[in-house]
Order: C-alpha cells, then sequence, then structure tokens
C-alpha cells in the first residue's frame, strides 16, 4: 500500500473532501434511508475511489486528462493540467488542475472569462470563486501548491 504525499496528497484530499460532500448532498435530497458513509482511512491511497463508489456505482475516477464530459463553456486555465477527475452522469463533476501561474493570475482569467462564457459571479473571495449558469453552479477553489504556482479544484453541479 502506498503512503500518500508530495504533489498527489493535495488532489487526494480534495477529491476526498468532495466526496464526502457529495454523499452528504445526495443524501439529504433522497427522501430514502441509505446506509451511512464511513471515511476511509486517513492516508488510504483508495480513499477517493471509495468515497465515489459509496456515492454512486456510476462514479468515474480519472487522472491526467480532462473528462470528455467537462463542460465547454467552463474555463480551463490556459497551461493547467489536469489533476484527478470524478464525475457522477447527470449530478455533479470535480477535476483539479496544476498550474506555475500564481492564484491571483488565475482568478483574474476566470473572474474575466466566465462571463464570457454566460456564467454569472455569485459569490468571491481569496481563492474562491462562484459562479452560476442556468440551473447549474460551479466552484473553484485555488490554492498555492507546496512545490509553487497554484492548485485549482473546479466542482460543477446541475445539469
Amino acid at each position: 500500500m502506498s503512503k500518500i504525499t508530495g504533489a498527489r496528497a493535495p488532489h487526494r484530499i480534495v477529491v476526498g473532501l468532495f466526496c464526502t460532500a457529495l454523499l452528504a448532498a445526495l443524501a439529504c435530497g433522497s427522501g430514502d434511508s441509505a446506509p451511512a458513509a464511513t471515511a476511509p482511512e486517513s492516508g488510504s491511497p483508495a480513499g477517493a475511489e471509495a468515497l465515489a463508489a459509496q456515492a454512486a456505482p456510476e462514479a468515474a475516477v480519472s487522472r491526467g486528462e480532462l473528462p470528455a464530459d467537462y463542460p465547454s463553456d467552463l474555463p480551463v486555465y490556459p497551461g493547467s493540467e489536469a489533476g484527478t477527475a470524478l464525475g457522477i452522469p447527470g449530478a455533479a463533476m470535480m477535476v483539479t488542475f496544476s498550474t506555475e501561474d500564481t492564484v491571483d493570475d488565475v482568478s483574474g482569467f476566470l473572474e474575466g472569462e466566465l462571463p464570457k462564457n454566460g456564467w454569472s459571479v455569485t459569490d468571491q473571495s481569496e481563492g474562491s470563486l462562484e459562479a452560476t449558469k442556468d440551473s447549474r453552479k460551479a466552484r473553484f477553489r485555488i490554492s498555492a501548491a507546496d512545490s509553487g504556482g497554484s492548485t485549482i479544484a473546479v466542482s460543477v453541479t446541475g445539469s
């Protein structure tokens, strides 16, 4: 079993947190009683995958590539590299990216590009941006990476 270390650790943490939040949202909205999901052991290399499987059996996890169903109207920071992607068809998607640019550079780009693509920025704070378009909601969390540059976590909900 490998230990979560280095540059991949933030991506796994973000995916794990996203899965936990997604589980809570799905449980609250269903009205059906379902067994409670339990979080995997801290440091578990399969933690994100286990949470995804609990959230929805049809969840897809990929690494290093932009999912084919990533919304074409949602901007991707130029030159960034896709990290981990988690998608639950018809419900939600989360993708991480890394770039050598600063948090301010990424935030400035998103502030300019989202409205051009029909998105309305609804909330904005340091390293965080939320936008809506029709019935969809996008959240961007941008943080400074330990190795320099920035990590971008994008989550999209709605259809």
